[in-house]
Formats: structure tokens, C-alpha cells, sequence
């Protein structure tokens, strides 16, 4: 059965790359431009992966995960993702993203083979429970 991943990223060319890796890789991808529009999305997928960018124009990352946590069921996998930090601020949002819940924090750009990996960790581990 393929998983349902929920990408809220606001930059395009993102999305793009990450949907294309994620659909040859078996997975069911959306995506959602902005905070608000990623909230509402959740609510008629239901996914059972959200990937979501910390720096997005109408809301931060921290935002989407706290709102989401409220409502979605127990298994599902919060991946945050933040660009390169500069100056140390990027670092604090995964951080404070890990400690509001994120099962997993990368910084962009990454190796999308990490996030293969957390995937297949992850659907290995539900299938063992």
C-alpha cells in the first residue's frame, strides 16, 4: 500500500524535486504552497508523512507542526526542514521544531537518500508493530 506524504513548502522548485523522488519511490505526494493551505490539506488527505519547511511567508514551520500534532493521529511522521543556517537561527527552529514534536529534523539541502531512509525506517518499524 503507498503512504501519503503532505509536503508544505513554499518554494516551488522544492516541491517539484521532492514529489518526482517521492512518486518513483512508490509514495502518494501533495503539496501545499503555504502554512494555512498545508493545515487545510492535511485535513482531506490525512497523510501519514508531513514534510514541512520552518520558514514559510504566512507562518512559520513551528506553527504548522503544533496545529497539525493537535489533530493528527499518533503515527504520523513530522519532518522538518530548514535551509543551511547562516546565522544559527535555522538551527534553533529544528530544535525548537524537535522539541515541539518532530520525529525528524533535516537541514536542506540534504541527500534525498536520507530521506528515503527515514521513510522506509519508519514503514519498516509500523509494520513490525
Amino acid at each position: 500500500m503507498n503512504k501519503n506524504v503532505l509536503i508544505i513548502e513554499d518554494d516551488e522548485d522544492i516541491q517539484v524535486v521532492l514529489t518526482e523522488f517521492l512518486e518513483i519511490n512508490g509514495y502518494n505526494v501533495q503539496c501545499a504552497s503555504s502554512a494555512d493551505e498545508g493545515v487545510h490539506l492535511y485535513k482531506e488527505i490525512a497523510a501519514e508523512y508531513v514534510l514541512v519547511d520552518m520558514r514559510m511567508p504566512d507562518k512559520d514551520g513551528l506553527d504548522v507542526i503544533l496545529e497539525l500534532k493537535d489533530i493528527a493521529p499518533p503515527y504520523v511522521v513530522f519532518i522538518a526542514m530548514s535551509g543551511e543556517p547562516t546565522d544559527g537561527d535555522d538551527l534553533g527552529m529544528l530544535g525548537a521544531a524537535d522539541l515541539l514534536g518532530a520525529d525528524y529534523t533535516i537541514t536542506k539541502p540534504f541527500d534525498m537518500g536520507i530521506l528515503l531512509d527515514i521513510l522506509k525506517q519508519d514503514d519498516e518499524y509500523a509494520h513490525a508493530a
